[in-house]
């Protein structure tokens, strides 16, 4: 797949799963950089969870993960960072 010819693109979403918040240099440069990168450029969706133990936190990781496990996306791409 040829991410130059955007009709060739097949991928509509991704799950990002990262290991460690934003402060990591790695988390932003190999996920939330590349995200947006493809947000912007190709319109590909993302959900980009990282750990937290607050709240709302926990519920967008609970949001994600039921989502990729019982109701993916077609043409969607699960990532664990």
């Amino acid at each position: 797949m040829k991410f130059s010819d955007k009709k060739n693109s097949e991928l509509k979403f991704i799950y990002w799963f990262a290991h460690y918040n934003l402060a990591s240099p790695s988390v932003r440069y190999r996920g939330k950089y590349p995200l947006v990168f493809l947000r912007n450029t190709y319109g590909i969706k993302s959900y980009f969870v990282y750990p937290s133990y607050k709240p709302i936190r926990v519920a967008h990781f609970m949001r994600a993960y039921f989502s990729a496990l019982f109701f993916r996306r077609s043409n969607s791409l699960i990532v664990i960072q």
